[in-house]
């Protein structure tokens, strides 16, 4: 570029200078006395046209390097990343016996803020829901690890997710107190639900889909009509709620756990109280049946999880401890045959439910993690929480 710019200023004197020498009577076609000849002119112009090519490459070039340092940046990110998920090929097992580690799969969120991460798998396990406290929610293809939706419109941390059992909805419950319906295929947003004066802990539908509950920070519990858009009815409690909600598979009672420490049994339809549950000395986190609908399993601030036999006399049937770590989430594998657990220390925790043996403890990270989740199938157990990530881990 310097090149061409002392070479088109040369040009210019020279047409000067000619200019300067020229007869007084200018040439045939000049305009002034001082025009430079049609040549010189010419190539000025010829010169500048190549100049601006060069430039033109220059930037492309330019535009090209960029896009190579990107791409650059994305391998040593993903190099980065699978150093840092790598997990040994055994792990500690129960009794301090060595048996092989679960397979590990981790894929990294798109997500633009850490935070408190929910998920859910869709109804044929083909899909994976996530939301975290940039507010939005994104709903990842398992078979090819990418982003297939992602939802916008809440305008605070999205804290829970839920597919509906039919596949039909998918809803987001928000610290912006609002719950949201989205179509899970086209990712459409469909109606918002409002009604709650705090911040939404859990979203979860009836096992026929056709209701949808949600509660929040307080004292109260709303069922929508997702087909209608309307509320239906409220159960207005006098103890503060966790955010901790379940049906039982035949839709025949709803459990809710507050931080009291007590967990409560209502009757479906009629919202009557039938039981409350005690034992926990600190907030309930999560609350979930055994697919058989005959075991509750609990998770809590005590560091506990436990088991109680709500289809017999709701008793305290069994309690694990975490090992000195708040419990956030608590699941049942699809078959019942195993409970699973996440937990403040970054650990996730498999047990036996008939026996209560421990099956394998998984270190996941560093960070706590908060929400743990079994594929419909029951290959895969899901995990995510702090740090950003979501791992499936192989189940069996």
């Amino acid at each position: 570029m310097i090149a061409l710019s002392e070479t088109t200023e040369e040009l210019a004197t020279e047409a000067r200078q000619q200019g300067e020498n020229q007869d007084s009577k200018p040439p045939s076609g000049a305009v002034g006395e001082n025009a430079p000849p049609v040549r010189i002119l010419d190539r000025l112009r010829i010169l500048a046209e190549e100049r601006q090519l060069v430039i033109n490459e220059i930037k492309q070039l330019r535009g090209n390097v960029d896009q190579l340092n990107a791409r650059v940046q994305q391998l040593a990110d993903r190099v980065h990343d699978a150093k840092r998920h790598t997990i040994p090929d055994q792990a500690s097992g129960a009794g301090g016996t060595n048996t092989p580690a679960k397979k590990q799969e981790a894929f990294a969120f798109s997500h633009t803020l850490p935070g408190r991460f929910a998920l859910a798998f869709s109804p044929n396990g083909a899909r994976l829901a996530t939301s975290s406290e940039d507010n939005t929610v994104k709903v990842w293809d398992l078979a090819s690890r990418t982003v297939v939706h992602t939802l916008i419109g809440h305008v605070k941390s999205v804290s829970d997710i839920a597919f509906s059992p039919d596949g039909r909805w998918l809803a987001s419950g928000s610290l912006d107190r609002t719950v949201k319906l989205w179509h899970p295929t086209t990712g459409a947003q469909v109606r918002t639900f409002d009604g709650h004066k705090r911040g939404i802990g859990e979203v979860l539908f009836s096992p026929n889909s056709d209701t949808l509950a949600s509660v929040g920070y307080g004292t109260k519990i709303h069922f929508w009509d997702p087909q209608r858009g309307v509320r239906l009815t409220e159960v207005n409690e006098d103890t503060e709620l966790t955010g901790a909600v379940a049906f039982s598979p035949d839709g025949r009672t709803l459990a809710a756990g507050g931080r009291n420490a007590e967990i409560r049994l209502f009757e479906m339809p009629g919202r009557r109280e039938v039981a409350t549950l005690t034992g926990h000395s600190g907030a309930v986190h999560r609350i979930r049946f055994s697919p058989d609908g005959k075991l509750l399993a609990s998770s809590g601030e005590d560091r506990t999880i436990r088991v109680w036999a709500v289809a017999n006399d709701r008793s305290e049937l069994r309690r694990f401890e975490s090992g000195g770590e708040t419990v956030h989430d608590v699941v049942f594998s699809p078959d019942g045959e195993l409970l699973a657990a996440s937990a403040a220390d970054g650990t996730v925790t498999i047990w036996h439910t008939a026996s209560g043996t421990l099956v394998q403890k998984l270190q996941e990270a560093q960070a706590a993690v908060t929400a743990v989740e079994f594929s419909p199938d029951g290959r895969w157990l899901a995990s995510t929480g702090l740090d950003g990530y979501v791992r499936l881990w192989a189940s069996r």
